[in-house]
């Protein structure tokens, strides 16, 4: 019987991705051992299938075609390269449909169970459904774990498939704790193989799942799938492609190719990532067996700390051409609380990956710390310095989560001025002392105060740093159309190099209280089972 793959002709709102067929990648990861070219046409017309090898085009066929269904024997995988394409030579105004088949028997049927956790985005919700409801027959379930105020209801006349529908609200526990309520339902379907988390506010297109489930079919055990990012209002730019993750620095690093090259080659050097965002993250349901749920993490890192944590038990991550999801840009400006979630929970990923404490990355924190005093930046000090201390003493804080405790930072307002760029020189050379003499004079020195505190510069972000020429005691900061005032508070200033001189004490202290096991406590279903019930 023949099995439809993926469409072989990407829509004009898609990356180049999407089309083409990955030979090196289905060769090395899958069971498919031939590919054939599945075609209906309504009119006469001529394709050019392309065959790549080491980035190069070593094999070019065109095919005339007549109207009607034509199956196109290429042969067994191990003869056609590592990608193949295929472009159309004549315009096909009537439908017609091109799709990489195969006639391979699967090593799997699969059922995938969709899992959408949710806040305060209802049409985003019924917008994702609407592209889901076209690919019912591709899915096993869909979980929707709704955690803001607004109720989400599906009605029988909207949703044919409403009985493969689960809606369950809750308090918000975040990204982990919505996906975790999820994943614990479909693991109480039987039939459920594997599990699809997606977040509410992308976009599928319309084979999306099938390409998905033709995937699974073929794709040897114990390996995840992780899906591209491109941007919603250009679908054609890929935003990311899979993360890795440098545990000595704790920082993580995304790879993002480029979509007017097509000189991707296999993709099999790019295809096996450290992890993939939740954005679109497909994993077999009996990995939960050996690695548990993700951690409370709450927020940015908990996907990374799960994706860590599949491929050390022996369930990697591969990224997939054409698996991919749009998504909202993302905004490159990390505002302070984001900076205090990003570091402790990288400081926790990095611990848990290595079973040490990540020395480097806290000490190359306490410097990022240094430099926010010197620049004003006394928010993002006091979030740098409460990820390091918070990373020491973070079961207890980790188990005992409460929302309410943690406050955002206010949003910024708005204004539209015309600045001035030339305010300001780079000296890179003598940063290190510049900050070292800074910090001593914004505290010492009330002449230098005095000289300076009525005086107000305005320049741009990329200008404000501890390398900057001109030093003033109060500015303004444009990004955009954004303005931030900033200035020195040698009161602030003295509470920030206290509390940076408190942290150091309690890495003294908590250092050796640290354990994996405790950690790994927080992530067993029965834990998580009584935090959602609280």
């Amino acid at each position: 019987m023949m099995k439809l793959i993926h469409s072989a002709i990407p829509g004009k709102d898609t990356s180049t991705l999407v089309g083409d067929f990955f030979v090196e990648l289905w060769r090395r990861y899958t069971a498919l051992k031939e590919l054939i070219l599945s075609v209906t046409v309504e009119e006469t017309g001529s394709i050019l299938l392309t065959q790549y090898k080491n980035n190069t085009i070593f094999c070019e066929r065109k095919y005339n075609l007549t109207p009607g269904k034509h199956i196109i024997h290429l042969g067994s995988i191990d003869d056609l390269g590592d990608r193949l394409s295929c472009s159309l030579l004549t315009p096909f105004k009537k439908e017609h449909s091109f799709f990489w088949s195969t006639f391979s028997s699967v090593i799997l049927e699969p059922k995938i169970s969709v899992v959408i956790c949710t806040f305060n985005r209802p049409d985003s919700v019924m917008a994702l459904l609407a592209k889901l409801k076209k690919q019912i027959n591709f899915l096993h379930s869909i979980i929707i774990i709704n955690q803001g105020d607004n109720k989400i209801k599906i009605s029988k006349d909207n949703f044919s498939g409403q009985k493969k529908i689960l809606i369950f609200d809750q308090e918000n526990f975040g990204g982990a704790g919505g996906f975790s309520r999820g994943i614990i339902e479909a693991l109480k379907d039987i039939e459920t193989t594997h599990i699809q988390l997606m977040d509410d506010d992308v976009e599928i297109d319309e084979i999306f799942f099938q390409r998905l489930h033709s995937i699974i079919s073929y794709l040897h055990p114990n390996y995840c799938i992780g899906g591209g990012m491109t941007s919603l209002s250009d679908k054609k730019s890929i935003l990311s492609f899979g993360h890795k993750f440098n545990s000595s620095k704790c920082c993580s690093y995304s790879f993002v190719p480029d979509t007017n090259e097509r000189l991707y080659g296999s993709m099999v050097e790019y295809a096996p990532v450290d992890f993939c965002g939740w954005w679109s993250f497909c994993f077999p349901k009996v990995a939960i067996k050996k690695t548990g749920l993700p951690l409370p993490l709450f927020i940015r890192g908990d996907d990374l700390e799960f994706g860590l944590r599949l491929s050390r038990e022996g369930y990697p991550t591969l990224m997939w051409p054409g698996i991919e999801v749009s998504h909202p840009d993302l905004s490159s400006y990390s505002q302070p609380w984001h900076h205090f979630y990003d570091r402790r929970n990288a400081f926790i990923c990095a611990y848990l990956n290595t079973r040490r404490i990540p020395w480097k990355g806290i000490f190359r924190e306490y410097r990022g710390i240094i430099n926010s005093i010197v620049l004003y930046d006394y928010l993002n000090a006091r979030m740098g310095i409460k990820s390091i201390r918070e990373f020491f003493v973070s079961y207890k804080r980790i188990k005992d989560f409460n929302l309410r405790k943690y406050k955002h930072i206010p949003d910024v307002e708005n204004l539209d001025l015309e600045c001035d760029n030339n305010f300001f020189e780079k000296r890179p050379i003598v940063r290190t002392m510049m900050v070292l003499i800074r910090i001593f004079r914004n505290f010492f020195s009330r002449e230098y105060y005095r000289a300076n505190h009525k005086r107000h510069y305005i320049f741009s972000f990329e200008d404000w740093n501890v390398g900057t020429k001109i030093y003033p005691v109060c500015l303004y900061i444009y990004k955009g159309r954004g303005l931030f005032f900033m200035s020195l508070d040698k009161k602030e200033h003295f509470l920030i190099l206290k509390d940076l001189i408190g942290s150091l004490f309690v890495i003294f202290i908590h250092h050796r209280k640290l354990s994996v096991d405790n950690l790994q406590k927080l992530t067993t279903i029965s834990w998580w089972e009584k935090k959602l019930s609280k």
